[in-house]
């Protein structure tokens, strides 16, 4: 009973390289709009932050998008650097800095969510609604 799996054709072989040419087109298409998914994550998490605080900070970036904090200060300074965000001090705790999308990001945001969006609503219309059902219930199983 000792099978000898291939390690190419190897369910996580298959779910990696399922999920590299996902991210690829993903970068694609947003690179249209001069983002990435880590642009779009970074910008995401300013999102998701300014909804459950007042102030968004690297702290908060960081816990949102699960990662460190100097992970976090380097994308900000490239977000910077292509006028997406601002790094200012807090008005209401001077130790603070607060992080906030430009107009720019906040179009370039909009506009990242709109082809994620679309990208999602192409990948739906492959699967019946029987087997999205079913990859759904795999997923689930996969990740718990």
């Amino acid at each position: 009973m000792n099978e000898i799996i291939n390690i190419n054709t190897s369910l996580p072989a298959q779910l990696i390289h399922l999920g590299k040419r996902i991210a690829q087109v993903m970068d694609d298409r947003l690179d249209t709009v001069g983002l990435s998914t880590a642009k779009l994550a970074a910008l995401d998490s300013i999102v998701t932050s300014r909804e459950a605080e007042a102030l968004v900070t690297v702290t908060c970036m960081a816990d949102v998008m699960h990662t460190t904090k100097s992970n976090v200060t380097s994308m900000v300074d490239r977000l910077i650097a292509e006028g997406l965000v601002t790094r200012q001090q807090s008005a209401e705790d001077r130790r603070s800095v607060v992080i906030a999308l430009t107009i720019l990001g906040e179009e370039r945001y909009q506009q990242g969510v709109a082809l994620v969006q679309e990208l999602h609503g192409e990948l739906s219309d492959m699967l019946s609604a029987e087997e999205k059902q079913h990859l759904g219930c795999l997923l689930e199983k996969l990740v718990s």
